[in-house]
């Protein structure tokens, strides 16, 4: 090979390696990894785009899609003439989303699968069946989140085989029901449970002019559930301190420590004052400075607290 052709093929190797396909595949090998990374941070700094595009919306999409790569445990539904593909499809991404972020908090699926199924008959509740790990959705709630993670957050606290909802207490069973709507909103990031679902309860006594079918953005004291000891009642109670709790904290810190309080008290001793211990446990749990607020806030809600 002369000199001349050497020269020749040499630029038309440095014509290649530059060339903007190149360049491009190799700006998106290198940033394919860091995306989740860089569209959180955008996020924080940006709300909207000129435009209107939403970062937040489209950090939500790459979390989704997190989420069904590391999905926590398998999802089944039930067939039913509720149940269109257009349904399962949200149900799926919304629990797919949820499983992700109850996995940051610790939890670790004990039965590996979870059944859903969206009961035409049933209109105005949800439930779920701890012995079958089946969520049951009235097919009005079905598009509901708040309604659908409150029943898996209870497949995640209950579903061990020594925890079932005929051994509790009213005490147990009210500090689970404000954990299960605590968690709900949480992840959705706001304090009102089932605000899209209101009208349908409107018709029953003390819901006429609510906006929510509970809000836990709210100053109640336990000394109120003397007079309605109602486990959902009281459980509202209950997540208002845990919202308050979550304000002061942040949410990673209160939703961490609020999950482990409750693997760690599990054994359920009915013996006691069940919600004094379920804060006392909190309390061992966090630091220094976090037990300062957690008790002032309990306190101040009428919990009779130990030194």
């Amino acid at each position: 090979m002369s000199a001349k052709e050497g020269i020749d093929a040499l630029l038309r190797l440095l014509e290649i390696v530059i060339s903007w396909p190149v360049i491009l595949l190799c700006v998106a090998l290198l940033v394919r990894r860091e995306l989740p990374t860089l569209i959180s941070k955008l996020a924080e700094r940006i709300t909207k785009a000129p435009g209107g595009f939403e970062f937040a919306v489209l950090q939500q999409k790459v979390e989704t899609l997190g989420a069904k790569v590391e999905r926590l445990e398998r999802v089944t539904f039930e067939p039913s003439v509720a149940l269109t593909p257009e349904l399962q499809t949200e149900l799926q991404s919304s629990l797919d989303s949820f499983q992700a972020y109850l996995a940051k908090l610790g939890y670790q699926s004990q039965t590996g699968h979870v059944r859903v199924f969206v009961d035409p008959k049933l209109k105005d509740n949800v439930y779920y069946e701890g012995e079958g790990n089946r969520i049951v959705l009235g097919e009005p709630l079905a598009k509901d989140t708040d309604a659908v993670f409150r029943e898996y957050t209870h497949h995640a606290l209950l579903s061990r085989a020594e925890l079932h909802w005929g051994i509790m207490t009213n005490e147990q069973q009210a500090v689970e029901s404000g954990l299960a709507d605590y968690f709900a909103c949480s992840f959705n990031n706001d304090p009102l449970f089932g605000e899209q679902s209101i009208h349908m309860f409107r018709q029953y006594p003390g819901f006429e002019d609510k906006s929510a079918i509970r809000n836990l953005n709210n100053d109640r004291t336990f000394d109120e559930a003397a007079a309605n000891p109602e486990i959902h009642n009281v459980g509202e109670i209950w997540g208002g301190a845990f919202w308050e709790l979550r304000e002061r904290l942040t949410q990673p810190v209160a939703d961490k420590l609020l999950f482990s309080t409750w693997v760690a008290v599990r054994s359920f001793d009915a013996h006691g004052d069940f919600g004094v211990a379920f804060v006392q446990t909190l309390l061992e749990t966090a630091s220094g400075e976090q037990r300062r607020d957690i008790r002032a806030i309990f306190r101040r809600r009428g919990l009779k607290l130990q030194e």
